[in-house]
């Protein structure tokens, strides 16, 4: 499965790619002050396990003008000329982007076409992270990878072949697991401002940790536990199933999964299901946010980021919000349904949102906007009315299905043990339906 979710999917037009990767510092401050911040949001009895911090490597890529088209194909060029090419064909506006696939799969070579088309849209260079996947590495690794990346693009090393970047110029973006990634590490850095964290020691300087410019997250999975009402009620125009393919009877087991020791959702341990930095859906407060784009079809995880967009509206953060009537996850990226004028509004919406942050983020207001499906119409809704769910509701059911979660995987994993028969199994009880 993940060789053949991160299988590459270039561009269709020439575009400038240049791999990179980000060192480790050496110094410790990246990994204690991370871990420091997540263990103090764990209010589960779970330990959270640090993990390595490792080189991370990333993909910049950049739209390709006509002068420059030859020069891409220029044979044995180095990644310091490609990247020259890559600034003199973009602006030094930076769109961070983090790829979706359920923590399981995908690569920056997989979202090469996404990438493309937003730095051809915007004439900003994207910049892909090629964050751990899971179930091999678990939370926080993915989300430690991503950070140590922002932070190599805000400070670069030495031997980096980019230059600094002003935070005012980069704006997070991501699809599904890559939009929740996106909004918890948002998280992360909302709460080093909230602390004492305000520096840390980061390749020989002492260096701050501050917001992107904005964030921008189409079809968030917010909510690790798939308990809220669009679950069920939206399931009918989304194509996940209710349970995860590796949690179906029969499916092979491997090297990997089934995990050791044991776990029912393959992105983190069962515990930390309302951990906000694994459910940003659960974050009590966006206080101190850039600007948002949130936007979704009409599919099962709609509500995990209509509760964010809400509740950030009403804290004061800008939050533009858009939801289109009967699509699935992520349909302006599925062949087909990008062609349709929802999947071109949808695309329009998030480059436009973008560019707005780097000229002139004040020209943005809070808006919601709800897309019909045969016409297109356009119905303005407030951001506040998004959801009709109060945020004690939305923890509530959280807290109980990781709850209940746990205990009937515990029940299940005993029966297991018991009867040991082999590779054939029965559908694991998981929080996890892609």
């Amino acid at each position: 499965m993940q060789e053949t979710g991160s299988t590459p999917r270039p561009a269709k037009k020439p575009v400038w790619a240049v791999q990179t990767t980000c060192p480790v510092p050496n110094e410790h401050d990246v990994l204690r002050v991370f871990m420091e911040g997540a263990k103090a949001l764990n209010r589960s009895t779970a330990e959270i396990k640090a993990p390595s911090l490792e080189p991370v490597d990333m993909e910049w890529v950049g739209h390709c003008t006509t002068k420059t088209k030859s020069a891409i194909k220029e044979v044995g060029i180095s990644p310091e000329k490609q990247y020259q090419g890559l600034l003199q064909d973009t602006s030094a506006s930076t769109i961070f982007h983090l790829h979706g696939g359920a923590f399981i799969f995908g690569s920056p070579a997989a979202s090469q076409v996404i990438t493309a088309k937003l730095s051809c849209m915007t004439s900003a260079r994207c910049v892909s992270v090629n964050y751990r996947l899971s179930p091999q590495h678990t939370f926080p690794a993915a989300l430690l990878d991503v950070l140590l990346a922002y932070l190599t693009i805000l400070y670069p090393p030495p031997s980096s072949i980019h230059e600094p970047v002003p935070h005012s110029s980069i704006i997070f973006t991501g699809d599904s697991a890559g939009g929740c990634l996106c909004l918890a590490l948002l998280q992360v850095i909302l709460h080093f401002q909230r602390t004492s964290t305000r520096t840390i020691r980061f390749h020989g300087r002492n260096v701050t940790i501050p917001a992107p410019a904005g964030v921008a997250c189409l079809s968030t999975y917010g909510d690790q536990t798939l308990s809220l009402p669009s679950w069920m009620d939206n399931k009918k125009y989304d194509y996940f199933l209710d349970a995860a393919p590796y949690a179906l009877p029969g499916y092979p087991s491997c090297d990997i999964w089934p995990a050791s020791p044991p776990r029912a959702n393959i992105y983190c341990n069962d515990f930390l299901l309302c951990h906000p930095w694994v459910s940003p859906t659960i974050a009590e407060s966006w206080n101190g946010s850039p600007p948002m784009w949130l936007a979704c079809g009409e599919e099962r995880m709609a509500d995990s980021s209509k509760v964010i967009a809400q509740r950030a509206a009403k804290q004061g953060v800008t939050v533009v919000w858009e939801q289109y009537e009967a699509m699935p996850h992520c349909f302006p990226l599925i062949p087909v349904l990008n062609e349709l004028p929802q999947g071109k509004r949808c695309f329009r919406g998030w480059a436009e949102f973008m560019k707005i942050c780097f000229e002139d983020p004040s020209e943005l207001t809070t808006k919601g906007t709800f897309v019909a499906a045969k016409t297109a119409k356009e119905t303005e809704v407030p951001c506040s009315e998004v959801i009709d769910l109060e945020f004690g509701e939305v923890t509530w059911r959280m807290k109980a299905a990781m709850l209940a979660v746990e205990a009937s995987f515990s029940k299940w994993n005993h029966e297991a043990a018991k009867e040991q028969n082999g590779n054939a199994r029965e559908a694991i009880p998981i929080a996890s339906g892609i």
